[in-house]
């Protein structure tokens, strides 16, 4: 199965062109587990300075990733896109990976700030990702 979303002007419908497979595949599942890991590793060392810079070298580490991650992974795959279908789907990916690593803490929840905040990650989180699916890439303009 291909990492990102077909086009949908292409040949008849694919299974992967189902709106919950589109969700799945604009939410870059294995580049937020990577994240989560690593902050599972930060967070098992107190507070400090050093964890925060860590933490945000992380975020930023993998916000850099997302895109050359997936892009290579088009690369690979039996018809990959490319153009405006491939360029959108890499800037909604990305997106998704900002609003996850927010929901989830990340380098935010080291700051006082984001205590009080939190509740709003968790609500743009489900948000975004029931709507996230409705974009079906086309070849067009």
């Amino acid at each position: 199965m291909p990492r990102l979303v077909p086009l949908s002007d292409g040949p008849p419908p694919s299974p992967d062109s189902t709106y919950l497979e589109r969700v799945a595949k604009y939410i870059p599942g294995e580049v937020i587990a990577a994240f989560k890991a690593c902050f599972a590793i930060i967070n098992t060392q107190p507070a400090s300075a050093a964890q925060c810079i860590v933490g945000w070298f992380v975020f930023g580490f993998f916000f850099i990733a997302t895109p050359v991650y997936l892009y290579y992974m088009n690369l690979q795959s039996r018809t990959p896109l490319g153009g405006r279908p491939l360029i959108i789907q890499l800037l909604i990916a990305t997106f998704s990976y900002l609003v996850w690593s927010y929901a989830l803490g990340g380098p935010f929840a080291l700051h006082d700030w984001y205590k009080e905040y939190e509740f709003v990650g968790g609500i743009f989180l489900i948000l975004f990702t029931f709507s996230v699916g409705i974009y079906k890439p086309t070849q067009g303009p």
